[in-house]
C-alpha cells in the first residue's frame, strides 16, 4: 500500500524534512552536500553542458521493516536537461541518506543549489517475509559524504563518457605517427640532401670528374621528390583517420540522442504509472 503525506510524517520516515517538500502520496528529496568529480564539496556549482556531480540528500530516510521506498526522477529536472541516473528502490531497515549522480544532457549550464529538489520518493508497505533478512547499519552522514567523494574521485570524469577526451586521444594517436615520421626521418633526409649538394659543388670544381657531377644532382632530386611524396602520404592517412574518427563520433552523438529518447520515454511511463497510483489513493 502506498503511503500518504500524512502517514509518511507520522511514521517519521524523512528526518530533517523540509516541510514544503511533502506531496501528496511523496516527498522530494533535496541537495544538502554537492560533490564533483575530484571530491571536492560545493555550496553551489554550475553543472555545465555534459558534466557530471554528486550529490546527497539534506534529509535522513528511516525506514522500518514493513516500509520499501522508491527513488524516481524529477520531470521538471529533466525538462531542463538534467537526469538522475541512479534511481530505484530503497530497502527495508535503511537508515541514512540518499545521493544520486547528475548528469547535464543539456545545451546551457545547470545551477545546483542546496535545497533543490533532485529525486521524488514514494513509501509502499508491506507484509515483510520473516527470511527477508536482518536491518540494515545505521550510516552517519558524515560516513555517507565520504563513501560519495571516494566514488567520485575513483569513478568519475569532468564530462559524461568523457567523449572530448576519447575523440583527442584518437587524433593524438593518428597524429602521433606522423609526427614521429618525421622526427625521425626529415633530419636524416636533410642531412644526406645537404651531402650530396656538397658532393656536387664539390666535384663541380674538378673537370676531369665533372661528368659525375649531373650524376648526384638527379639523385638528390629524385630523393628529395620521394620524401615529398611520403610525407604527403602520410598527411592523406592522417586526413583519412579524422575523417573515420569524425564519422564515428557523429554515429555516437545520433546514438546518444537515441537513447536519450529512449530515457525520456521511460520518465514519462514512470511518470504516468505514479499519476495512476495517486489517483487510485
Amino acid at each position: 500500500m502506498m503511503l500518504n503525506s500524512n502517514e509518511i510524517q507520522t511514521r517519521s520516515l524523512v528526518e530533517d524534512a523540509e516541510p514544503s517538500a511533502y506531496r501528496r502520496a511523496g516527498y522530494d528529496s533535496t541537495v544538502g552536500a554537492i560533490v564533483d568529480s575530484n571530491g571536492q564539496e560545493h555550496e553551489s556549482f554550475i553543472l555545465k553542458p555534459g558534466g557530471v556531480v554528486e550529490v546527497v540528500s539534506a534529509e535522513r530516510i528511516h525506514l522500518p521493516d514493513d516500509v520499501c521506498g522508491y527513488a524516481f526522477v524529477k520531470t521538471s529536472l529533466c525538462d531542463e536537461g538534467v537526469l538522475a541516473l541512479n534511481i530505484g528502490i530503497i530497502d527495508p531497515g535503511y537508515r541514512g541518506p540518499l545521493s544520486t549522480t547528475l548528469v547535464n544532457f543539456g545545451s546551457q549550464g545547470h545551477l545546483v543549489s542546496p535545497g533543490d529538489p533532485f529525486l521524488r520518493l514514494s513509501f509502499h508497505e508491506f507484509v515483510p517475509h520473516e527470511a527477508s533478512g536482518s536491518r540494515g547499519d545505521e550510516i552517519t552522514n558524515r560516513e555517507y559524504l565520504q563513501k560519495k567523494r571516494d566514488k567520485a574521485i575513483k569513478n568519475f570524469g569532468d564530462l559524461f563518457l568523457n567523449v572530448e577526451s576519447v575523440a583527442d586521444a584518437a587524433a593524438e594517436s593518428v597524429l602521433g605517427r606522423y609526427r614521429k615520421f618525421l622526427l625521425w626521418w626529415a633530419p636524416v633526409a636533410g642531412l644526406f640532401i645537404a651531402f650530396l649538394s656538397y658532393l656536387a659543388v664539390f666535384l663541380a670544381n674538378y673537370d676531369p670528374i665533372s661528368r659525375l657531377t649531373g650524376q648526384f644532382e638527379p639523385l638528390a632530386a629524385s630523393l628529395e621528390q620521394t620524401i615529398q611524396a611520403r610525407a604527403k602520404s602520410h598527411e592523406q592517412e592522417v586526413a583519412v583517420a579524422l575523417a573515420k574518427q569524425e564519422s564515428r563520433m557523429e554515429r555516437f552523438h545520433i546514438t546518444q540522442q537515441r537513447d536519450r529518447l529512449k530515457l525520456e520515454r521511460v520518465i514519462l511511463e514512470l511518470e504516468e504509472r505514479i499519476g495512476a497510483l495517486e489517483g487510485s489513493q
